[in-house]
């Protein structure tokens, strides 16, 4: 799975910038912009606080539809 893209996703469904994630999951702004500038994946605990700001579990961020769709397949 490509973190930083469900991040955009989830920022899209939601019509939050950078700035409103970053209210909300007590990270830095720089923090969550350097992920897509830099190509860097987010630490454990980073992902723990944004998926906090999104009001999901990191079980529901990992639970996207291509996981869904591969368990169908492996099945």
């Amino acid at each position: 799975m490509d973190t930083k893209k469900r991040i955009k996703e989830l920022m899209d469904e939601r019509g939050w910038t950078v700035y409103e994630l970053a209210k909300r999951s007590g990270l830095a702004q720089t923090t969550i912009s350097n992920m897509g500038r830099r190509n860097t994946e987010p630490t454990i605990p980073s992902l723990r606080a944004l998926c906090n700001g999104f009001g999901i579990s990191l079980t529901d961020f990992f639970n996207a539809k291509e996981f869904m769709e591969l368990d169908q397949e492996i099945r």
